[in-house]
C-alpha cells in the first residue's frame, strides 16, 4: 500500500501537468448591411484578432472589443463601403484548469456600393 500512494501521486501530477483542453465557438454578426442586389462588388477580406489570459478566472479584458478596433483598422472603409459577412471566433485553451487562454478573430468582406 505505501508504493501504490507515491504511484498515484506522480501519476495524477502528470495528468494534471499534461492536461489542457481547446474549446471553440463561432458566431456571426447581422452588419445591416443589405447586399441582396447586385449593386456591390467584394473588395478585400480582412481580420482582427485579440488574446487575453485568465488565471483562475481573473484579469483578461475585452477580447472582441479589441478584435473589431482591429479588424477596423485593417478594413480602412472608404466611401461607399461597408463590412458584410461578419464572424466571430473564439477559441479557450485551458491549461491545468486554472489558465484559460482566450483567443478572439473577427474576420469580415468588405464590399463596395456601386455609386
Amino acid at each position: 500500500m505505501k508504493r501504490i500512494i507515491p504511484i498515484i501521486i506522480v501519476a495524477a501530477l502528470g495528468f494534471a501537468a499534461s492536461g489542457c483542453a481547446t474549446l471553440s465557438s463561432l458566431n456571426a454578426i447581422d452588419t445591416g448591411t443589405a447586399v441582396s442586389a447586385a449593386n456591390f462588388h467584394y473588395v478585400k477580406s480582412v481580420a482582427g484578432q485579440s488574446t487575453s489570459v485568465y488565471i483562475l478566472g481573473l484579469a483578461g479584458g475585452d477580447d472582441a472589443g479589441k478584435a473589431l478596433a482591429h479588424l477596423k483598422e485593417s478594413a480602412d472603409l472608404q466611401d461607399n463601403q461597408a463590412l458584410a459577412n461578419v464572424a466571430v471566433v473564439n477559441t479557450q485553451r485551458i491549461v491545468l484548469g486554472i489558465i484559460i487562454r482566450v483567443k478572439t478573430t473577427v474576420t469580415a468582406d468588405v464590399i463596395e456600393f456601386e455609386r
